[in-house]
């Protein structure tokens, strides 16, 4: 199953992206509970569309890599990227790469921190499971993913909405339960998993999981 393309171009550049990726989100905040990166920390974000969650990283001097199968997700990336070094007056280090999320172009345990916003509901099965494990496995310390809540109604109803605009994502969308999130982190032998739903958009729920390797 291949989630690329999905969501065609343009993208227009939004201002709250450029505020979560200066100040953060509740994701960052989650993953501080697991685990605290080191000044050295080498961060990658799958499936990174805006790139928000990375430049927040990098702005604290981390180094970032993001990863998207869709190359119009990466100029997104590049464009707010561009946006935020404007803000901040200084130019940032992010690597980039075009490349497949369940088959990452990294050797096991290159990164201290691995995470995804918004993808792992795009896959279920044996295939949400081979998400997983390869991010798993070029991690060597935390691994951290989001994914709108099936307790949220709010969530429920913008899943069905957005099939509604994009026919292309049917049966492509499953949000996931609290339970669910704990279970597969737990399969792929993630320890120490924290699991929180929160409502990041007016009713719209999501559930963010983090454990260490």
């Amino acid at each position: 199953m291949s989630i690329r393309g999905l969501y065609p171009p343009p993208y227009p550049l939004d201002l709250e992206d450029i505020k979560r990726a200066i100040d953060g989100t509740m994701v960052h905040k989650v993953i501080d509970e697991v685990y605290r990166p080191k000044r050295d920390a080498f961060i990658l974000e799958t499936g990174c569309g805006t790139g928000k969650l990375g430049i927040f990283y990098a702005i604290r001097g981390y180094n970032v890599t993001l990863v998207d199968i869709d190359p119009h997700q990466i100029n997104r990336s590049i464009k707010l990227l561009r946006a935020v070094e404007e803000v901040l007056g200084t130019r940032l280090a992010v690597g980039y790469r075009v490349g497949d999320a369940k088959a990452l172009p990294y050797l096991d345990n290159t990164f201290s921190l691995v995470y995804s916003e918004g993808v792992v509901e795009h896959f279920v099965g044996e295939e949400r499971q081979k998400y997983l494990k390869e991010m798993v496995r070029v991690s060597r310390e935390c691994v951290a993913v989001l994914a709108p809540s099936s307790e949220s109604e709010g969530s429920m109803r913008r899943s069905r909405e957005t099939l509604g605009k994009f026919p292309a994502m049917e049966d492509k969308e499953h949000p996931i339960a609290s339970e669910e999130m704990q279970s597969d982190l737990s399969v792929v032998g993630l320890q120490n998993i924290v699991v929180k739903r929160f409502d990041m958009m007016q009713d719209i729920g999501f559930v963010i999981g983090a454990g260490m390797k």
